[in-house]
């Protein structure tokens, strides 16, 4: 499930690419209609805090470390507050791993950009 979470934002983001920053907006928009904003709740930053912690301590990354289990509740949950945040994190992580996408820093500086007023916002 969540890796065709992460392919459907990969594939709206590099649409978006061509469309420019008007684009990346509207996809974060229309994230943010279909999430729960509450600048009270931390469980995204815990998962956050969770997959870096595992990140560094793991070899290899594999769907039954526990914060990926994490992610895959949370964004199954249609009730999950501030799960815009971790869909925006999967899309630039998806987009960032594409070997074609490492050309266009100006949309990968962009798409981080967004996620970074999402966070500071909340």
């Amino acid at each position: 499930m969540l890796r065709l979470i992460s392919l459907y934002i990969l594939l709206t983001l590099i649409f978006c690419n061509a469309q420019g920053n008007l684009q990346i907006q509207q996809k974060v928009d229309s994230l943010r209609k279909t999430t729960i904003i509450d600048g009270n709740d931390k469980a995204v930053y815990q998962i956050f805090d969770d997959l870096f912690e595992e990140m560094l301590q793991a070899d290899t990354i594999n769907q039954q470390m526990p914060s990926i289990k994490k992610v895959d509740e949370l964004i199954r949950d249609e009730k999950s507050k501030n799960s815009h945040l971790i869909k925006l994190f999967f899309g630039y992580q998806n987009y960032i791993s594409n070997p074609q996408a490492r050309n266009n820093t100006k949309f990968q500086v962009d798409l981080i950009e967004a996620l970074n007023k999402e966070v500071n916002e909340i």
